[in-house]
């Protein structure tokens, strides 16, 4: 049994957020219902006295309050002899011990034999090389040698290793450094920042700030190493404007040698100084002063504009405001900085984002792939989907204020709560949605005509799709509502329009039980069908593997749709395949592949095609529904057609 099959269970039952059947997550696995049983068992176990997923008729439910406290304590979790808590512990012990360990005591202390430290010392030696530092061995007595830099380099690593699903939660960071005030520099930080004109990504400066907590932690160790600039991590061209913008008040090297004295009592070096605040300003601040930007940014503009030109004929999107484009050249300085540094920024909304917004971030793989063209910049799908949200906010401004969703609040508590509430929702979607109604008597729920209704509390069996949050709404419940404004907005639309998606299938492209073990098997499988029925050419296929490889197209959910950036297709056509054993793709695992091809004269039916694959194929159920029904092509259609949305 694969030893990460239980962590995909706990984050495919996050990512569903509801109660999910247990066949639904062995099929989502590829394994059987019992051995999730098995897995629901073991993650409780691991967890106890928490209880991380409830067990009812209705399938597995993963608990948020006791999976956010899981993770917060995980690493105290592991067994306290595992190889990997055994190896952590010892690269933090020779980080902080500058005089070295007695290999004897160390054996007693972690409780193994001698062999095994040696053994275990070996591994970590081996894991040192890679960043240029040396265990070296005196008697009993073994001694970890190197430059300061890559000592602080080795620990962040190590705990960007054991943060869940490489995103650095600022509460683990703080945990980790209890005696830092972290929160107060933290907040100060965004204060001065934000006063200083930038616009500062939060995802982003938790990482910066793991880099500052650690730095400061070594340096009140007074281990005596002295700190020098690394030029690998942190260009020439980048220390020399972080050095000007020092002459100004403000400028990052200033703000963060004024912040650590003030709430830290340290004066770091001049390298530190500068390698800290290079990472503060290309890593976290997205858009510097406006004088600055001009100066900056002004090549990106350029590209931006002549790149947004190509997507707006590609797309039929209007992406041509002066805003949007200065906007997305400051968001693509940095970024281009960030990649020649090999500075990639985490993204914790990067699934979501795909998923709920499947066209934006089609457009955000577009832009980036012509800017990879002329810049040379590998994206990561992290960094698209920073890239998506800059063109989601851009349309949000867009959209009319006819199309916002007659909306219910419910929620029964205190009336001064219930209030807040829906005046906090109303001012954070004001543009989306209409709040016509607030209900706080759980007896009056059924009469609820809503098109989104947002509670507090579970409301099975209302028509309209609701989303629950706390009394207090969280960044996530912000998240969990705008998607569900998305999909909801999406299917009102969908339900107006007349349905495309069927138009573009026909007998000869449907394969049940395709035979494939990777999506690029399934791409070129499906590919061969759409060749032979002259749809597309072999450069069309070969665009279809560059844009996956740009991004996976696997949807959380457990479907996939691989296509080209361009529409260059010789005619349009769908190629669809309905598996009962999933494939592997991008990470994830798909019952459903659709392969689209569409050519330049059918450019504007691509969108309401695509949204309606997305939508139909949109809630891991639908899925299972085809697994179970499309047996031949006939089924197929008769099950999409009761999918679509209707009026």
């Amino acid at each position: 049994m694969s030893e990460d099959r239980p962590s995909a269970l706990l984050a495919f039952l996050q990512r569903a957020g509801t109660t999910v059947p247990a066949a639904s997550a062995a099929r989502a696995l590829g394994v059987t219902p019992r051995s999730i049983r098995n897995y629901v068992t073991r993650l409780n176990a691991l967890a106890s006295p928490l209880r991380l997923i409830e067990s009812t008729a209705a399938g597995y439910h993963l608990d948020e309050e006791a999976y956010a406290a899981f993770q917060l304590s995980r690493q105290h979790r592991r067994p306290a002899g595992s190889p990997r808590n055994r190896h952590n512990a010892l690269i933090r012990r020779l980080a902080d011990t500058p005089d070295g360990l007695d290999v004897y005591a160390l054996a007693q202390e972690l409780h193994v034999s001698d062999a095994t430290l040696e053994a275990d010392l070996g591994r970590v030696r081996r894991h040192l090389e890679s960043f240029r530092l040396q265990l070296r061995r005196s008697g009993h007595t073994v001694r970890l040698e190197g430059d300061e830099r890559d000592r602080r380099k080795l620990l962040s690593a190590l705990f960007r290793e054991e943060a869940t699903d490489g995103f650095l939660s600022f509460d683990r960071i703080r945990a980790a450094y209890p005696d830092l005030d972290l929160p107060g520099f933290r907040a100060e930080l965004l204060t001065r920042c934000e006063e200083a004109d930038y616009v500062v990504s939060e995802f982003a400066l938790n990482d910066v700030l793991l880099h500052i907590a650690i730095a400061v932690d070594r340096s009140s160790q007074e281990t005596g190493a002295t700190a020098q600039p690394d030029c690998d991590d942190h260009a020439t061209g980048a220390r020399s404007e972080i050095a000007d913008a020092g002459d100004e008040d403000d400028g990052p090297a200033d703000l963060l040698m004024s912040l650590l004295t003030q709430w830290f009592g340290t004066r770091l070096p001049v390298p530190d100084i500068g390698h800290l605040s290079a990472q503060l300003e290309v890593r976290a601040l997205t858009a510097p002063r406006a004088s600055a930007a001009t100066a900056n940014a002004a090549r990106e503009v350029s590209v931006v504009r002549e790149v947004a030109a190509r997507a707006e004929a590609e797309y039929g999107v209007d992406l041509g405001s002066d805003d949007f484009i200065g906007r997305l050249a400051l968001h693509l300085h940095s970024l281009l900085e960030r990649g020649r540094q090999g500075l990639w920024n985490r993204n914790p909304l990067a699934d979501s984002i795909k998923t709920t917004y499947p066209l934006i971030y089609e457009l955000a793989v577009y832009i980036c792939r012509e800017i990879q063209r002329a810049e040379g910049v590998r994206f990561t799908e992290d960094e698209i989907s920073f890239v998506a949200m800059h063109i989601g906010a851009h349309l949000e401004v867009q959209a009319a204020q006819s199309a916002r969703l007659n909306t219910v609040v419910v929620c029964p508590a205190y009336h001064e709560v219930a209030t807040g509430l829906r005046d906090r929702l109303q001012r954070e979607f004001a543009p989306h949605i209409d709040i016509t109604g607030l209900i706080t008597r759980l007896d009056k729920v059924e009469a609820v005509d809503a098109e989104l209704v947002i509670s507090t509390v579970p409301l099975p069996g209302l028509p309209a799709p609701v989303v629950v949050v706390n009394l207090f709404p969280t960044w996530k419940d912000v998240g969990a509502v705008r998607a569900a404004v998305a999909r909801t907005s999406r299917h009102r639309r969908l339900a107006t329009a007349p349905h495309r998606l069927l138009d573009f299938l026909q007998p000869d492209l449907f394969v049940r039980d395709l035979a494939a073990d990777s999506a690029e098997t399934a791409i070129r499988a499906l590919g061969r069908l759409l060749l032979d029925a002259g749809a597309i050419d072999e450069s069309y296929l070969e665009s279809v593997m560059e844009r996956e490889a740009l991004s996976s197209t696997a949807f959380a959910d457990g479907f996939a749709v691989p296509h080209a950036t361009g529409m260059s297709a010789k005619r349009s056509a769908i190629a669809l395949a309905v598996n009962d054993r999933p494939v592997p793709w991008g990470g994830k695992r798909v019952n459903v592949i659709a392969l689209i091809a569409f050519s330049s004269v059918d450019r504007s039916l691509f969108r309401p095609a695509f949204e309606e694959l997305t939508e139909v194929l949109g809630e891991r159920s639908a899925v299972e529904r085809l697994v179970r029904t499309a047996t031949d092509y006939t089924a197929l259609v008769t099950e999409l057609e009761a999918m679509l949305p209707t009026g």
